[in-house]
């Protein structure tokens, strides 16, 4: 192997330059390296209701929207990978839908926490299923305490 084919995770990155490499005593941003990330797939046509719903959700988990990475599977005409998006390290990885790759291919393995590369991850519906069922809601909340480690009432 080659120095050439090293690849190094972005947490390493951030260990190795967690300043400019000019120093000018301002740490780097790190703003790709977020613990969480939040990957949605929504074919709805009221975009901005389900916006408005993730953001109360992510809200409700205890999270600022600083601390979530969100990426919209669709995002520009292209589909982006689950693996690429693992490249980035989240700690966490909630999915709303259904994604090739994860290993869940129907909606049996929803509201499941499993991990992918050292991700924990929780798949969900579409934001619009959940919008429109009471029932995904309340079975969503419950996961998301568990999964995010949130007080129960």
């Amino acid at each position: 192997m080659s120095l050439n084919d090293i690849q190094l995770n972005g947490p390493l990155l951030a260990e190795m330059y967690g300043k400019y490499l000019i120093d000018s005593g301002q740490e780097a941003p790190s703003s790709h390296l977020k613990k969480n990330m939040v990957i949605y797939r929504d074919e709805s046509q009221n975009k901005a209701e389900q916006k408005k719903l993730l953001i109360s959700i992510i809200a409700a988990c205890n999270l600022s929207m600083e601390e979530v990475e969100l990426i919209d599977w669709n995002q520009a005409g292209k589909e982006i990978t689950l693996e690429e998006s693992l490249q980035k390290a989240p700690e966490k990885l909630l999915l709303f839908g259904l994604f090739p790759g994860t290993g869940i291919e129907d909606r049996s393995g929803y509201f499941r926490e499993f991990n992918l590369g050292g991700t924990k991850m929780l798949q969900a519906p579409t934001l619009s299923e959940i919008a429109e069922d009471r029932q995904l809601k309340m079975k969503l909340w419950g996961s998301l305490q568990s999964f995010f480690n949130l007080e129960k009432p």
